[in-house]
């Protein structure tokens, strides 16, 4: 399924996860394979909500991730 920006749809729980900075539950939608470069219905990735969040350990979960 694409969304308007015509990437793939993020996963809504991984969104809060990044969102909210619960580590273990970013990494357990990383080991699930959920597509870490999704973008939102506003065309915001994973990696830029961490970001607009400062949450520097996301960031690197995520630039890990690949």
């Amino acid at each position: 399924m694409r969304n308007a920006c015509g990437g793939c749809v993020l996963n809504p729980l991984f969104k809060l996860a990044v969102l909210s900075g619960a580590e273990a539950v970013i990494r357990f939608h990383i080991r699930r394979g959920d597509d870490i470069n999704a973008l939102d219905d506003d065309g915001r990735s994973l990696f830029l909500l961490a970001a607009l969040r400062g949450n520097a350990r996301a960031c690197r979960l995520l630039l890990e991730a690949g």
